[in-house]
């Protein structure tokens, strides 16, 4: 996602792996992450640079400063989102199905995460085909057109 911090200074801010921000432009910035409004990390990024955090599911908010200033932020608000989750699962082996407790752990965080956040979780399951799933766990699909806000690899024991 490009970020115009200011004229002639932008950001690429994604949220895929981890929190990460590229500076673009000529002026450096004291950049603040922060989810769930806990202060998470900071550093001085200049033009050219980049920083990041490691990712974890939450309203993330990206603040940039100059001289004691906040020039502007971006605010990744998961509230009506979709967000791709990619579950990784102990001891399951090639062909094998999900576990009972696999299965209702993974539903379970499913509607942890919409009640928190308000989101929509959109799962992608290597060869999802092949398991038998409940209707409310969505599967990403080949040629599906989502906007993601966030996308994580999350175990699930």
């Amino acid at each position: 996602m490009k970020f115009d911090i200011r004229e002639n200074s932008h950001a690429n801010i994604t949220f895929n792996g981890d929190s990460r921000v590229s500076i673009k432009g000529d002026f450096p910035y004291l950049v603040k992450w922060f989810c769930n409004d806990e202060l998470i990390g900071e550093m001085v990024l200049y033009g050219g640079c980049w920083g990041s955090y490691t990712l974890k599911v939450g309203n993330w908010r990206i603040e940039f400063w100059e001289d004691d200033v906040m020039i502007n932020v971006y605010d990744n608000n998961l509230t009506d989102s979709f967000i791709l989750l990619s579950p990784q699962f102990t001891n399951l082996s090639p062909g094998k199905l999900l576990s009972s407790n696999q299965l209702s752990n993974l539903i379970d965080r499913i509607n942890f995460l919409t009640s928190q956040y308000g989101c929509n979780i959109i799962c992608f399951i290597k060869n999802s085909e092949r398991y038998s799933l409940p209707e409310n766990i969505v599967t990403y699909k080949m040629n599906d057109d989502y906007n993601f806000k966030l996308m994580i690899e999350e175990w699930i024991i």
